[in-house]
């Protein structure tokens, strides 16, 4: 008869372990999260990958990781309003599946849609770090799941990287941290395909494309912003404050 000899380790023993060498705990998570490469984690990081100041070599894959761990998944059915103008922003949302459209209200009190995102883009990659006012709504037309990132998270994340947080912190700061409303369009298509012309470009440039198209329509939403402040009707409370 062959025997085999067991070792059982209880949570609370393993706890008060860490506690005594918690660089134990820290080497076992980074193993554990090194050899478990499953789907969700492949693509949260090629979203986050796609956003300008975590596409740079320097933002070592671990702290990819620990961002990615730190999703939460939510959804959302028909018709929900994922985001109104003039909500403080803080989260910023990937889509797993079904759509997010990107709008905003005209003169004639109609909706003009302005992008529709779909599986893989970012949505509020900058304004979640700032707690920006938001200046478009966000409304899932379909039964659509997203996964969460709350500002928060981010920063207590990259704060156990001081190497790469400064790099972060300045690269938002030349991103966003010149002028007001300068991104009222943060979102990142998720797919590797432009349309333009009826005609579909493919091909790792294709973000480049999209990156210039989106600085076009943020240059004339920063007028549309401001001809809309400057034509909005002052509340009764405000007048009697």
């Amino acid at each position: 008869m062959n025997y085999g000899t067991l070792g059982q380790l209880s949570k609370k023993h393993c706890d008060e372990m860490f506690l005594l060498w918690p660089e134990y705990r820290t080497a076992m998570l980074h193993k554990i999260q090194s050899l478990y490469n499953d789907d969700f984690r492949c693509f949260i990081i090629q979203a986050l990958r796609r956003i300008m100041y975590l596409e740079n070599e320097a933002i070592p894959e671990q702290m990819l990781v620990e961002l990615a761990y730190n999703f939460k998944e939510m959804t959302f059915e028909a018709g929900s309003v994922l985001m109104n103008v003039d909500d403080v922003c803080q989260a910023m949302f990937i889509v797993r599946d079904g759509m997010v459209e990107i709008l905003t209200r005209m003169d004639n009190e109609k909706d003009f849609p302005i992008e529709y995102l779909r599986q893989g883009s970012s949505i509020n990659s900058n304004a979640f770090l700032v707690n920006d006012n938001l200046d478009v709504q966000a409304r899932c037309p379909i039964k659509t799941t997203l996964y969460m990132l709350e500002t928060d998270d981010f920063y207590n994340t990259i704060e156990k990287f001081p190497e790469v947080s400064e790099l972060i912190r300045d690269t938002l700061n030349e991103t966003i941290g010149q002028k007001e409303n300068a991104i009222a369009l943060d979102y990142v298509p998720g797919s590797n395909e432009f349309v333009y012309n009826d005609k579909v470009l493919y091909g790792k440039d294709t973000l480049h494309v999209h990156r210039i198209s989106l600085m076009l329509k943020n240059a004339i939403m920063y007028y549309i912003v401001r001809f809309r402040e400057e034509r909005k009707v002052p509340k009764l409370k405000d007048i009697l404050q």
